[in-house]
């Protein structure tokens, strides 16, 4: 009998944007850089193909599903394991796949004056038997637990299951498994992945106004546009008609910047047309200049759910999910993969800490300044963000929004 395998790969909620992380003394920067490069290149052609098939506004978080998927890697043999470290771009060198995810996950997880939580975790049937040497990679490299389920039982099994993510996500991530779901399964792998912080230069909430989003050249609707003056990166991405702005969160030193890159078509309907090369940005590499910038960026909340196959097979994943799948490293039950769902939400409005927002409105006598030309970024149609994380920009979150609801 061939066993089933779902993966629970991603597991986001992101509050009231924003975010500060310490010093982390990494493993190996070679190997963060290395895997990180990796997982960018996989997230490109991930959102790629997703951007395709979703034309109203989603969520997706493509760092979930490719630690989801190395996860994986590390059980499978033969052609099962060749498909994955080709399209996940893993290093043949098996060591420095491990230092690379362990460093990441290290950096995320010391993220301070925000919530950032990344939890790996293996539901597996009460009869089935992980193999040693997986359970210590996935243990030692992702930081996964083991936790022995019933999947007879399938409506306690989906209970245990999403109760977890519940408390992983601050209860944003709700009902992800009915029990109809697990008929069959043996094993679920899991990835959660939550983030709640605050903006570096606070959203006045007065500021906020109801003004035009054009959703098309056809169709205007009045969303809550927040207002703000600030001194931002931003520049131009001639190659797609566009326009990014990169949004920091706050944080304690130098190190370990996450921000929030949005990316303004030119034209009302250019969407697509940035979409369709945006696997080709490289968000740790794009040109700009820090200049005093008029901001206004709509208030939005999306929630998206999604089974993955068909994504993941477009991308050349598909060995996987067939019967002679070869995940004889994970168990030696026979085992495919029949699921992968992720499902993700995202909040972005004003807020912060109130500690934060009076900090920032004390300053100290200075010189005026004379007055200096306004660079002016107004996202009011449809638009394409990314959450990234460090130096290398590791691609945490990315979606589009096409008409704001907040």
């Amino acid at each position: 009998m061939n066993s089933r395998l779902f993966l629970l790969v991603a597991l986001a909620a992101v509050l009231s944007v924003g975010s500060t992380q310490g010093k982390v003394a990494f493993k190996n920067q070679n190997a963060l850089r290395t895997i990180s490069s990796s997982m960018n290149e996989f997230a490109g052609n991930f959102y790629k193909n997703l951007a395709k098939i979703e034309s109203g506004n989603f969520i997706s978080s493509p760092l979930s599903v490719s630690m989801m998927l190395s996860m994986l890697t590390f059980g499978a043999n033969g052609k099962t394991e060749e498909q994955l470290r080709s399209i996940l771009g893993l290093p043949k060198d098996d060591a420095l796949t491990k230092d690379g995810f362990t460093s990441l996950i290290d950096s995320l997880n010391s993220i301070k004056r925000a919530e950032f939580r990344l939890e790996n975790k293996i539901f597996i049937d009460n009869n089935l038997q992980l193999e040693g040497d997986f359970e210590r990679v996935i243990g030692d490299t992702f930081g996964s637990t083991v936790q022995p389920v019933d999947f007879s039982r399938v409506r306690a099994a989906a209970r245990t299951i999403n109760d977890w993510a519940a408390e992983i996500t601050n209860n944003k991530i709700k009902d992800l498994f009915k029990p109809d779901d697990l008929q069959g399964a043996t094993t679920v792998l899991a990835n959660a992945v939550y983030f709640k912080g605050n903006w570096k230069k606070q959203f006045s909430k007065s500021l906020t106004k109801a003004q035009d989003f054009h959703v098309n050249e056809r169709i205007t609707k009045k969303v809550d546009m927040m207002a703000i003056k600030e001194s931002f990166h931003s520049g131009r991405l001639p190659k797609n008609d566009a326009t990014f702005i990169e949004i920091p969160y706050e944080r304690e030193d130098s190190s370990g910047q996450i921000s929030m890159f949005v990316i303004v078509p030119d034209e009302i309907n250019g969407l697509q047309n940035v979409e369709r090369t945006l696997h080709e940005v490289n968000f740790g590499a794009l040109k700009g200049s820090t200049s005093k910038t008029q901001l206004y960026l709509p208030k939005f909340k999306v929630e998206s759910k999604f089974n993955l196959e068909e994504i993941l097979k477009q991308l050349g994943i598909q060995n996987v999910f067939e019967n002679g799948a070869d995940f004889s490293g994970i168990t030696k039950t026979p085992m495919h993969i029949s699921k992968v769902i992720q499902k993700a939400y995202i909040n972005v409005d004003e807020k912060g800490s109130e500690a934060a927002a009076i900090t920032g409105s004390i300053g100290v006598a200075t010189i005026p300044e004379p007055p200096q030309p306004i660079n002016i970024v107004k996202v009011d149609r449809p638009f394409v963000y990314a959450i990234v994380h460090g130096d290398d920009k590791t691609v945490i979150f990315q979606g589009h929004v096409t008409s704001p609801v907040a």
